[in-house]
């Protein structure tokens, strides 16, 4: 099978399942204390801004435990829907950052295009534990 994705078979000396596991739980953890932070702050400037900061944590928080249950549980669909969404998020971030170095300025499109390579490589991670997860059902 012909495949655009380089596989990548460890992750910090242990397996990619248990590197992409320790990711999803550091991203929960900061995904409730950003949840957290968004309850307690105070917006001055409109509601919607709060409303807007806590859908979008609760989101974090959803798809992190996406993960986290697809990982723990060897539920390839649910790691498939986040590997999905992470993909959409780079494809915003490259998008962003285009309109960002036409209309704004070059460091903050360069900063975003960092953290969109960072966002592909850890996909790259969770790429490989999905089909680590795949193999292993389909061997079992």
């Amino acid at each position: 099978m012909v495949t655009l994705c380089p596989r990548i078979t460890y992750c910090c000396c242990m397996s990619v399942r248990n590197g992409c596991l320790i990711y999803g739980y550091i991203k929960l953890v900061l995904a409730v204390a950003g949840f957290i932070l968004d309850l307690t702050m105070d917006h001055e400037d409109e509601d919607i801004s709060k409303i807007g900061a806590i859908i979008l944590s609760v989101f974090a928080v959803i798809i992190n435990i996406i993960l986290i249950v697809g990982l723990h549980k060897y539920i390839k669909l649910l790691v498939k829907i986040y590997e999905i969404i992470f993909w959409v998020l780079v494809a915003l971030m490259v998008l962003s950052m285009v309109l960002t170095a036409v209309f704004l300025e070059w460091v903050v499109a360069l900063s975003m295009l960092l953290l969109a390579v960072i966002f592909y490589v850890v996909n790259l991670f969770i790429r490989s534990a999905y089909l680590e997860i795949k193999e292993r059902e389909t061997d079992g």
